[in-house]
């Protein structure tokens, strides 16, 4: 039974990640079409405008930016669509367990090993939301530069040649500032709200913040109920909770290391490691390393919960198997612990 609602929860979780991507697809060729749109039609709308420039010619250029204004809040509104898409099918390809294939990700999937390294070009660092805001910006100033240099000659007819095109260069110059301003803004603000939601967006950053979650993202081979926190390409952060009076199960981890830090509640921990064993007090404030390697077991005294947060070092593989049973114990799994008096 427990088999159908696995089989059936996934075929859920699949349709769900085959209707994300369908929306990201949209997303993504909407901000294509308006990438090549935008250059080319405002070229191409200058070059229309020819020599006699006047009142009119500086009323279509200021009509133009309106139109271009609302064209960049429709991709900004896109791009807060674009970043959740992205977050969402990470997360889905995380609860599929999608095979990772080049490493390169915590989580396998397309979004999840998606390459997180920085290019430049010209000193610049590369990247999406950069492109449009470089091209929407230019863009701007080079309408605001055809109004300007249109007033010029409305305005300052008697001066040279070169003065008017001076006043277009300062006119545009100064409208694609603005406009690189107040789209930098947007985009300090967007992601200041996506670290508080705990949103993991399109850049480098794979989790900057993740709040506990009231139900276990999954249990341990050991037992105890893991919730996931935030993570690193090199290492991983979650909270292990243990049901006060429960004992877990005896296990070894064969390629990554631990380090806990007991945040409530009372029990033992055993480790043991190449002939040599002890068993340390669990309480709040202690910490304990577990060494790649180390067998260990752990039990929570009755009253309380024994919660822990734990470092992962490196993150915990998600495509085969990490933690084996240890062939020695200290106790007996599921034995109900009371605390010594």
């Amino acid at each position: 039974m427990s088999q159908q609602v696995s089989e059936a929860t996934d075929a859920v979780l699949l349709v769900d990640y085959q209707e994300t991507l369908a929306v990201w697809r949209q997303l993504v060729e909407i901000r294509f079409k308006l990438l090549a749109l935008v250059p080319v039609t405002t070229a191409a709308g200058i070059g229309l405008a020819g020599e006699d420039l006047n009142y009119g010619t500086a009323a279509v250029g200021v009509v133009a930016i309106a139109f271009l204004l609302g064209i960049v809040m429709y991709d900004l509104r896109n791009t807060i669509f674009y970043d959740s898409a992205i977050h969402r099918a990470k997360e889905l390809e995380r609860l599929l367990q999608l095979p990772r294939l080049n490493g390169l990700g915590l989580d396998g999937g397309l979004f999840g090993e998606r390459p997180r390294g920085e290019i430049s070009l010209a000193g610049v660092k590369v990247w999406h939301d950069r492109a449009l805001r470089w091209t929407y910006s230019v863009s701007i100033g080079a309408w605001g530069m055809l109004s300007s240099r249109a007033l010029a000659e409305e305005w300052i007819s008697g001066s040279t040649e070169a003065v008017r095109w001076a006043v277009g260069a300062a006119g545009g110059v100064a409208f694609v500032g603005a406009a690189l301003r107040s789209m930098a803004v947007y985009a300090r603000e967007w992601k200041a709200r996506r670290q508080r939601m705990g949103v993991r967006g399109s850049g480098s950053v794979v989790a900057a913040v993740r709040r506990l979650a009231i139900e276990a993202d999954s249990i341990a081979p050991d037992g105890s109920e893991v919730r996931l926190l935030a993570q690193l390409p090199t290492a991983g952060l979650a909270n292990f909770r243990l049901p006060a009076g429960a004992t877990s199960e005896a296990v070894e981890h064969l390629t990554v290391g631990e380090l806990w830090f007991v945040v409530s509640g009372f029990g033992e921990m055993w480790l043991s490691s190449e002939g040599s064993e002890f068993v340390e007090t669990l309480e709040p404030g202690v910490s304990v390393a577990i060494p790649v390697g180390t067998r260990f077991q752990f039990r929570a005294f009755d009253g309380a919960d024994l919660s822990i947060v734990g470092a992962t070092i490196p993150p915990w593989p998600t495509n085969r198997t990490e933690a084996v049973p240890s062939p020695t114990q200290k106790w007996p799994s599921g034995q109900p612990t009371a605390r010594p008096a």
